[in-house]
C-alpha cells in the first residue's frame, strides 16, 4: 500500500522528506520506487512506439512493390516516407522476431571477385542481358533489359516473343535513340554482355559498330562481370514478374514500363546511399554544374 501511495498523484505536492516520515520508510526506498515507476513509463512508451513501427513495416511489406525489401531498405523507407528515426539493427530485430525477413542468400566458397571497369559518369558503360517471363497461358516472353552501371538506371526494358539478335538490336537501338539526341552513342559508350549467340553474332556486332558502341564480353564462367544487369533481373522477377499475370504481350510490356518508371524514379539503392537512380543522376549533374561555376569564378578572380 505504501508504494501505491507514493506513486499516486495525491502525494506529488509534498517533499520526499515529508512523505518518507509519514509512511515510515527510508529515502533510498522512496527514490528506488520512484525510479522504477519512471522506468515502467519509459518502457511503456517504447513499446507503443515499436508497435507503431512494426505496424508500418507490415504495411510496407504488404505492398507488392516492397514485399521483397530487407531491413535496410525498410528502414530507409521509414525514414523517407514517415520521418521515423530508428536504428537499422532495431528494424532488423523487429522483422526477425515477427517473421518478416526474406531468405538469406549466401555466396559459395571460392567466389572470385571481378574488378569493375572504371566508370566516372552516366552513359559510359551499359550492360545488356535477357531473362524469360511468362504470360498467363505459360507462353514464354523473352525480356531484354539494358542498365547504366553508373546511375543504376534502366535505359531499356521490353519483352519479345522471339530472342534473336534482331530483337536485341531493336531494344538497344530504342535505348540509344532515347538517350542520345544524335541517334548514335557519343563519348565512347561500352556495352557489357555475356557470350550468348545474340550479342556475339555478326549482325549485332555490325549494328553496334554503326551506333558507335564498343562491346565488352564477359569472361567464360564469370557472370559476375555482368553482375549489375543480372542483379536487376532478380529484382524484376521477385518484385514484379512473379507477382503479376498478363494475358497479352502488350499488357506484359505495359507492366514492364510501369516497373521501369518505379525502379528509376522511386526505388532506393543501397549503393546510391538509398537514392533512386533519377535522384542520383540529378545530384550528379547539379554537382558538375557547381564545379564549372567554381572554376569560372576562380578564373575571374585570377584575371582581376
Amino acid at each position: 500500500m505504501k508504494k501505491e501511495s507514493i506513486l499516486s498523484q495525491e502525494l506529488s505536492g509534498y517533499s520526499a522528506k515529508s512523505v518518507c516520515r509519514s509512511l515510515e520508510i527510508n529515502k533510498s526506498t522512496y527514490y528506488r520506487w520512484l525510479s522504477e515507476s519512471q522506468t515502467e513509463k519509459k518502457h511503456s512508451y517504447k513499446k507503443e512506439f515499436y508497435d507503431n513501427v512494426l505496424s508500418l513495416i507490415k504495411d510496407i511489406l504488404s505492398d507488392k512493390r516492397y514485399c521483397m525489401y530487407g531491413h535496410r531498405r525498410v528502414r530507409a523507407l521509414l525514414k523517407r516516407e514517415h520521418k521515423i528515426k530508428i536504428g537499422v539493427k532495431k528494424v532488423g530485430k523487429l522483422m526477425r522476431e515477427n517473421g518478416l525477413c526474406q531468405p538469406y542468400y549466401t555466396r559459395r566458397n571460392g567466389f572470385k571477385r571481378i574488378e569493375k571497369p572504371e566508370v566516372t559518369g552516366p552513359n559510359q558503360y551499359w550492360q545488356i542481358d535477357m531473362t524469360i517471363g511468362y504470360l498467363e497461358d505459360s507462353m514464354p516472353i523473352y525480356t531484354i533489359g539494358i542498365k547504366d552501371v553508373f546511375t543504376r538506371e534502366i535505359v531499356a526494358l521490353k519483352g519479345y516473343f522471339r530472342a534473336r539478335s534482331l530483337e536485341w538490336y531493336d531494344c538497344l537501338n530504342k535505348a540509344v535513340m532515347e538517350v542520345f539526341s544524335e541517334g548514335r552513342a557519343v563519348n565512347g559508350l561500352v556495352l557489357g554482355s555475356d557470350n550468348g549467340c545474340q550479342p556475339t553474332s555478326r549482325f549485332f556486332r555490325d549494328k553496334c559498330s554503326t551506333l558507335n558502341i564498343e562491346i565488352r564480353y564477359t569472361g567464360y564462367k564469370h557472370p559476375k562481370e555482368n553482375g549489375s544487369i543480372e542483379r536487376f533481373f532478380r529484382t524484376l522477377k521477385e518484385e514484379h514478374l512473379w507477382l503479376n499475370n498478363y494475358k497479352t504481350i502488350d499488357d506484359y510490356n505495359a507492366g514492364l514500363n510501369a516497373f521501369k518508371e518505379f525502379y528509376n524514379r522511386e526505388r532506393m539503392h543501397s549503393s546510391l546511399d538509398y537514392k533512386s537512380p533519377y535522384e542520383f543522376k540529378h545530384e550528379y549533374f547539379t554537382n558538375i554544374k557547381l564545379d564549372k561555376e567554381e572554376v569560372l569564378e576562380y578564373n575571374n578572380i585570377c584575371t582581376n
